[in-house]
């Protein structure tokens, strides 16, 4: 058996042990070699008592090892989903704790220690506004969401909320379309900017839009389409 490990042929060592009734060196030549997931599968198997103890163990090798992910993952995987997720958010994982309590409907509230812990986290650490807020539509703080969404500048987040509660939230689209194509300009993103002034009825932005990104037919297809418009409401007043 010894042997076989100098040349690296775990599984066999491991055989050969249990061959000759030596169940506990199987296992603790695994653990020698941090080979923790195959000692912890053999104490499975065969039932052993020291299953428990290995499993701790195992985890607080992770931790020390500043193995965090996986040492999260290694709680989830055990069912310790909250466990699992308060882990993840104080090592910095906020995202994978966010897709580990949806994945498993975990329930939460607002108020809750470990929202506050990862929106925070997503919000002053990552900069990631658009997790934070689908992490809010999660907890059905759905007012939240919207203002995070807009903090971010996550406008088609933000877009589909007022239309979906424009009741609740009184009529936005029109002024997230604006900032929408504002922040655009600001990036210099023109040509992705001007259909958003065409939606919020800013038709001469647009133009500019249009001018600035050398879309010089858009432009000219925006003033026929007002001039258009405008023939239409004419004849109406005439009529």
């Amino acid at each position: 058996a010894k042997l076989a490990i100098l040349q690296k042929q775990f599984k066999k060592a491991e055989s050969l042990y249990i061959a000759h009734g030596r169940m506990d060196d199987a296992i603790l030549c695994h653990l020698q070699l941090n080979r923790w997931t195959d000692a912890i599968k053999l104490c499975k198997l065969r039932k052993h008592p020291w299953l428990t103890q290995i499993e701790d163990c195992y985890f607080a090798y992770l931790l020390r090892t500043q193995q965090a992910h996986q040492a999260a993952k290694w709680k989830a995987e055990r069912g310790d989903y909250l466990g699992a997720a308060q882990l993840y958010v104080e090592h910095g994982f906020a995202v994978s704790a966010l897709k580990l309590l949806m994945a498993h409907s975990i329930e939460l509230q607002r108020d809750d220690g470990l929202v506050h812990d990862l929106h925070r986290v997503l919000t002053q650490q990552h900069g990631d506004y658009e997790h934070a807020g689908v992490l809010l539509e999660y907890v059905r703080d759905v007012r939240g969401a919207f203002d995070v969404y807009l903090e971010g500048h996550c406008y088609a987040h933000a877009l589909a909320l007022a239309k979906k509660y424009n009741v609740e939230f009184g009529d936005r689209v029109t002024e997230i379309e604006t900032r929408w194509a504002r922040f655009l300009c600001q990036q210099r993103e023109f040509e992705r900017a001007w259909p958003h002034f065409i939606e919020a009825g800013q038709y001469v932005d647009a133009i500019e839009c249009a001018i600035e990104c050398q879309q010089f037919t858009k432009a000219v297809e925006i003033v026929h389409a007002i001039s258009s418009d405008d023939d239409g409401d004419d004849e109406q007043d005439d009529e």
